[in-house]
């Protein structure tokens, strides 16, 4: 049981830090000094604005979902069910990798407020 914990943490902590420094390294690459004279204030034409618009509606969505599910997952494990697939390490390790997918889902919004 201690041996799933220590896997369940560094999961997460190797996530949590692979996807930071993947987004602050995009961030970098990506500065302003990277970008075309042209999008240099953060002017975007059209086709770029309506997908940018579709990329956040899809991310808030699945956001929201991904904390429904989380919900779920956690009110089913505190209500003490007799269920033992809410308390196996399967569904401790989806947990988990739910919640660095909520990461992501908030990294790559942040990411993308900063176009507009």
């Amino acid at each position: 049981m201690r041996a799933q914990r220590i896997i369940l943490f560094l999961t997460f902590a190797t996530g949590f830090a692979v996807l930071s420094i993947t987004c602050r390294h995009s961030q970098l690459a990506l500065g302003a000094h990277d970008l075309p004279p042209s999008f240099a204030d953060n002017q975007l034409n059209d086709r770029q604005r309506v997908y940018l618009d579709r990329h956040t509606e899809l991310t808030k969505w699945l956001i929201a979902l991904s904390y429904a599910i989380l919900a779920g997952l956690v009110s089913k494990r505190i209500s003490g069910s007799d269920d033992s697939r809410f308390s196996s390490f399967s569904c401790s390790l989806g947990a988990v990798l739910l919640l660095l997918s909520l990461y992501a889902g908030f990294l790559s919004l942040s990411s993308s407020r900063r176009w507009l």
